[in-house]
Order: structure tokens, then sequence, then C-alpha cells
């Protein structure tokens, strides 16, 4: 949760289809935690202009997202 209350507002990145979903199911399980996004690289954000206003992002490097 934020400060305010309200939950927390998370973007998912991750080149691989699988991790990506599996990062998402793990976080909308947890109280407090909204996921607003699933991205395959943070070069889909930037050229979009970031419409998920997320207060955080889960990022999997290890496939260089």
């Amino acid at each position: 949760m934020t400060t305010d209350g309200s939950d927390l507002r998370v973007l998912v990145v991750a080149r691989d289809h699988l991790a990506r979903a599996g990062l998402a199911a793990l976080l909308e399980e947890q109280t407090g935690c909204t996921v607003v996004g699933r991205v395959d690289s943070m070069e889909s954000i930037a050229s979009q202009g970031d419409p998920y206003r997320a207060d955080a992002i889960v990022w999997d490097m290890s496939r260089s997202a």
C-alpha cells in the first residue's frame, strides 16, 4: 500500500511471456498491490508516454527486457 492507503500500482516488465505472467500472478495475490500493466520491454513504455502511471516497476532483467 502507498502512504495514502491506496494499492501500490505495479508495472511488470519481462521479455518472456511466462515470466511476465508469473510475476504478475504473484504480485496480484499480494494485498495492497495492483498490477496495472504487463509489457515486454522498457522501450514499449517510453514510446507510449507511460500510460500506466505505476508507483513501482518489477523488471525481469535476466532476459534483458
